[in-house]
């Protein structure tokens, strides 16, 4: 488990709601960063992260529903 995923574990329903905005907020800038750039984009790292965390957060939020029931 990475300390990323530990570190959201400790977190609420809420506030795992509001990381899962910001950072869906964050891959849609950044894809349009690079569409609009018609270029190779500088960090193209980032968007998989991204991706990886808002899929992090998704399953973390799903286990806390499983757990109350």
């Amino acid at each position: 488990m990475t300390k990323e995923a530990v570190q959201f574990r400790d977190l609420s329903v809420d506030e795992l709601e509001a990381r899962r905005l910001d950072e869906r907020k964050t891959l849609f800038n950044l894809v349009n960063e690079r569409a609009q750039a018609g270029r190779r984009h500088e960090k193209p790292h980032r968007i998989r992260q991204t991706k990886k965390t808002i899929a992090r957060l998704l399953t973390i939020q799903r286990e806390k529903q499983i757990a109350k029931g």
